[in-house]
């Protein structure tokens, strides 16, 4: 068995427990637990249910903070494309708030090659054999470009005086 050297800090029942924890314990083997440390007249062990009832309090609301935090994400990507489009529409790049900007902005990146797309654009290219050496820059120079639209947040800064 481990030595626990919060034995030596601690009252017995939290070595207790630690034995129980630990992963080299043997639920089958038969261990004595002096159950008389668990009581509510052991300082130490009201503690220790204190803790326990606060941890579980605050892991039910990091839960319930996590499932609104999920739902006001959704609603926000139910709103942002109907933004995006008015914003189009309206030539608005920049649209002034309270607490700062919502810039809309465009971004073009290169689509990724796929299986597809290099079976398509070779079987075009080797219409003619002998250009096989500039196979590559083909590939490259033709790939297709995909435009991206995003609302992004811009808080003001604040003047220095």
């Amino acid at each position: 068995m481990k030595r626990c050297f919060y034995k030596d800090f601690f009252p017995n029942f939290f070595y207790q427990i630690y034995i129980i924890m630990d992963s080299d314990y043997d639920s089958d083997s038969d261990i004595e637990i002096d159950t008389s440390a668990f009581t509510d007249d052991n300082p130490y062990f009201m503690e220790f249910k204190s803790n326990v009832k606060d941890w579980l309090a605050l892991d039910d609301d990091i839960k319930k903070l996590q499932e609104a935090i999920s739902g006001r994400k959704k609603m926000k990507n139910e709103l942002t494309p109907k933004i995006l489009e008015f914003m189009a529409h309206n030539k608005i790049n920049d649209l002034n708030t309270s607490d700062g900007k919502i810039k809309y902005t465009k971004s073009v990146r290169t689509k990724p090659l796929n299986k597809d797309y290099l079976i398509n654009k070779l079987g075009d290219f080797f219409k003619d054999l002998n250009k096989g050496e500039k196979a590559a820059s083909y590939l490259l120079d033709n790939r297709e470009k995909a435009e991206t639209f995003r609302l992004a947040r811009v808080a003001e800064r604040k003047k220095k005086s």
